[in-house]
């Protein structure tokens, strides 16, 4: 079996089913990270460097690149 070396939570950080997203700038949920649930227009010094994300929730979200 594989073993993990390392553990790190994702989504909101209020409820296990509230709509939340998280966006990473390295492969494999690594780097710096930008999250929240509201609409985002910049996306600041991970723009045009985010690699991997993680959506939670039940809402669609649409996500451009």
């Amino acid at each position: 079996f594989a073993q993990a070396s390392s553990l790190r939570y994702a989504g909101s950080p209020y409820g296990l089913d509230d709509n939340y997203y998280n966006l990473y700038e390295g492969e494999y949920f690594q780097g710096t990270e930008l999250r929240g649930n509201v609409d985002k227009t910049d996306l600041g010094d991970l723009d045009q460097k985010v690699s991997s994300l993680i959506i939670t929730g039940q809402s669609e979200w649409t996500i451009y690149t």
